[in-house]
């Protein structure tokens, strides 16, 4: 078994300082361990200006699991490309109440239509005794047509009546294009092999070193050979 610290050139132990050390914590120039420190780091949690492991920091650095630094990773962190997919995260939406439970001001869904030079505010089949802001009307009238799956207006409860001030377009979600599953495929085989090198470099190899704690096979030396006498 490896020692429990060990100083070296070729260190191996749970706590491991030297050039090529090996250990659970190993600081070194060239340093292999669950948590490796030095200019070459490789590991598990590894800090060094070259670093690759789980989770590596470093100024050129790749992590299965996170990068921080430049380089690839999982995820990661500055310039690090991320190699686990992820969708764009969906807006988050206000509280949505109903027209009836209006007190001061809240959002409702609704859906609004241009009759001549003013705008008819609807929920459902049923139009509301709601008028529109005149900041509205133009942008209403000149705005693209813009894919949706619901249309929101903020309401207001003012002495002379309801009044939309606001609203908002929330776009129903596009299909995924062929590109996007081109790269997620290209992501995935790139962790993959990024996995494989791992495990096949760094932790077989320190698996190995700390269980027969890095001592080398010696052959024993050789009987001299006898003289004979006369």
């Amino acid at each position: 078994m490896a020692r429990l610290f060990d100083v070296g050139p070729n260190a191996v132990g749970v706590f491991a300082v030297g050039q090529f050390a090996v250990g659970v914590i190993a600081f070194g120039q060239f340093a292999v361990g669950f948590v490796a420190i030095g200019q070459f780091a490789a590991g598990g949690l590894t800090l060094g200006m070259f670093s690759g492991g789980l989770a590596s920091i470093g100024m050129f650095a790749a992590g299965i699991v996170h990068a921080t630094g430049a380089g690839i990773g999982g995820t990661g962190r500055l310039a690090v490309l991320p190699l686990v997919p992820r969708l764009a995260p969906r807006a988050v939406l206000p509280p949505v109440t109903t027209f009836e439970a209006i007190d001061v001001n809240g959002w409702i869904d609704a859906s609004v239509e241009l009759r001549g030079g003013d705008a008819i505010v609807a929920s459902g089949e049923r139009a509301l005794p709601v008028r529109v802001v005149c900041d509205l009307i133009h942008p209403l009238a000149t705005m693209p047509p813009l894919r949706a799956d619901r249309l929101l207006a903020f309401i207001e409860r003012r002495d002379d009546g309801y009044v939309c001030t606001r609203l908002m377009r929330v776009a129903a979600p596009a299909p995924l294009a062929p590109i996007f599953w081109l790269k997620t495929s290209a992501r995935i085989f790139a962790l993959a092999v990024l996995s494989a090198v791992w495990m096949k470099l760094f932790f077989l190899p320190m698996y190995s070193s700390l269980s027969d704690g890095g001592a080398a096979t010696v052959a024993p030396p050789s009987a001299p050979p006898s003289k004979s006498r006369r």
